[in-house]
């Protein structure tokens, strides 16, 4: 493979990195949905009966409160958090473990057999032992600088932009499903308190399973078609395209792994809602809707076209766009996507990503990723970048490729298929593209 060619950078490292702190966060976060409410509403049932308060519940529900929101806004986004938060956090939940685990000591045995303080302490124990762990972690991953880009990962994942906000495609209809779903978990939390109470058994989950189906839901209404986006947002675009077969439909797959597959799908839905959130700093980021579906997908704004029209629409909005980025795909379509961006003569622009592979097996990863990469060299067959793209293998590892003046490509590798990676290509992608305007 030529260097001259391909400009080949691996973020194999650092997707690990993300990955084992995405994990530290989910894992802090499920622990405390569970044990947060429930210590707060045994310190409301104390006080409105008289009763002593226990102090590993004070604890409990006064730190808890802060993990879950730090925890929350870095599960499905990269986000650069600053050195005194992440001091601060770290002393504080290995300061109040340590006071949880005096507290636990000098309970006598039927007081630390109680479901509240069993729960409270094994969430502060978690958090006090993992989230340390993860704050210096997200330390060393933000310090560390990319060569090829001459700047550090804290530098690039932070866009400087500010997202904008327009009109919901139905706000009566997600906060409808919104009001329900939060129904569904109070019942979840009483449930369980009245068992913390009464001292009984309680281990059934369904209104919890309800009451996140319906939150899940809920968020498609409040998203903002591409219309309302647009009137808002007066900046050139970002326009997504990509096959329709790739949208994040139904999952049920993931749906299969019961409780730990709805708290995925919840709180970190799909790649295409992570690059939402990134690119919405810099511009509307909007995509054509699936045909014939009423409530679109998380992600891109869209904008429903009649069968013929949405080509026309594709056409006019790549014109206008400050950056096009494409899932690499196997249908004719996405060529022909391809195709109008190559003859508009708008490839310096242009961000090609591989889309998360629906294959859990490594072999039919492998053969769909080829497939890809096959109908993209097949696009490309008649371009200064055919010599370059001809001599790609190893489709199933590439995350994202910049097309560079020079007839070279910049290619961006990972071994891991975390979602991770994925996105974190595309924040380097859009980076180099943005040096080198």
């Amino acid at each position: 493979m030529s260097a001259q060619n391909i400009h080949t950078i691996s973020i194999s490292r650092l997707s690990l990195l993300c990955w084992v702190i995405r994990a530290i966060h989910f894992l802090i976060f499920l622990f405390g949905t569970s044990a947060v409410p429930l210590a707060i509403g045994l310190l409301i049932w104390q006080l409105g009966k008289g009763l002593p308060i226990g102090s590993l519940q004070i604890t409990c529900a006064a730190l808890g409160p802060w993990l879950l929101v730090y925890c929350f806004r870095r599960l499905n986004t990269l986000r650069r958090t600053a050195s005194w938060q992440l001091i601060a956090l770290a002393f504080a939940s290995a300061s109040a473990f340590a006071y949880a685990c005096y507290l636990f000591s000098q309970m006598a045995e039927s007081e630390s057999d109680l479901q509240g303080n069993v729960s409270a302490f094994a969430f502060l124990a978690i958090a006090g032992v993992l989230l340390p762990i993860q704050l210096a972690l997200q330390w060393w991953l933000q310090q560390t600088r990319l060569e090829a880009l001459g700047t550090t990962i804290g530098n690039i994942i932070t866009p400087a932009g500010t997202a904008m906000r327009a009109r919901s495609i139905s706000l009566i209809k997600g906060c409808v499903f919104a009001a329900f779903g939060v129904s569904f978990l109070a019942l979840q939390t009483s449930a369980d308190l009245a068992a913390t109470i009464l001292e009984r058994e309680y281990n059934h989950t369904l209104f919890l399973f309800i009451g996140i189906a319906l939150l899940l839901r809920s968020r498609r209404y409040f998203q903002a078609d591409a219309d309302a986006l647009l009137a808002v947002d007066r900046r050139a675009p970002i326009l997504f395209l990509r096959s329709f077969a790739d949208d994040a439909k139904g999952a049920w797959r993931r749906l299969l792994l019961g409780l730990l597959g709805f708290f995925s799908r919840l709180l970190d839905y799909s790649l295409e809602l992570r690059l939402a959130k990134y690119f919405m700093h810099f511009g509307p980021f909007i995509a054509v809707g699936t045909p014939n579906e009423k409530v679109p997908q998380l992600g891109a704004a869209r904008k429903s076209f009649g069968e013929g029209e949405w080509q026309e629409a594709v056409v006019a909005w790549a014109k206008s766009a400050q950056l096009i980025s494409i899932f690499v795909g196997s249908t004719k379509w996405v060529n022909w996507e391809i195709s109008q961006i190559i003859s508009l003569n708008l490839t310096d622009r242009l961000l090609l990503l591989m889309p998360e592979s629906r294959f859990w097996l490594p072999w039919k990863h492998i053969r769909a990723m080829e497939q890809r990469l096959a109908m993209l060299k097949q696009a490309m067959a008649s371009t200064p970048w055919s010599a370059a793209l001809s001599q790609l293998d190893r489709a199933w590892s590439v995350r994202a490729i910049v097309l560079e003046r020079d007839g070279s490509i910049s290619l961006i590798r990972s071994v891991l298929r975390n979602r991770d990676s994925y996105q974190l290509a595309a924040v380097m992608a859009h980076h180099m593209i943005l040096n080198r305007r």
